[in-house]
């Protein structure tokens, strides 16, 4: 999956059962949000794979990965490569999700800009 995924009310990602096999993967994106929680539902297994993602959270909340720190979660084998970082929308404001050339997503996570 390669998404930007931006103001989610509830949550930004939701994976909803655990299963005895690889069921998630989640890779190359980029999630900006301004309230709420990051991950809802079943996270504790290692049937996930996060790796290479950004995440920038605007409002100054905590930064919750399934009740860890973005360490412990990195430490847990998750979201290798990934970075906190401002993506630096064109104008997020107004729903301007075009990239600056000077992006942090773009050399860091494999992020490839789509016509949205």
């Amino acid at each position: 999956m390669i998404a930007s995924l931006a103001f989610a009310r509830e949550h930004q990602i939701q994976r909803s059962r655990k299963e005895d096999h690889l069921s998630f993967t989640f890779t190359n994106n980029i999630v900006r949000w301004d309230c709420a929680k990051l991950l809802d539902g079943q996270w504790q297994d290692k049937n996930v794979v996060m790796n290479r993602n950004l995440y920038w959270r605007t409002d100054g909340g905590p930064l919750d990965f399934a009740g860890r720190s973005f360490d412990a979660w990195k430490k847990s084998g998750q979201d290798e490569g990934s970075v906190i970082a401002d993506p630096k929308f064109a104008d997020a404001g107004k729903r301007d999700f075009h990239l600056h050339r000077d992006n942090p997503a773009l050399p860091r996570s494999g992020f490839k800009p789509f016509n949205f």
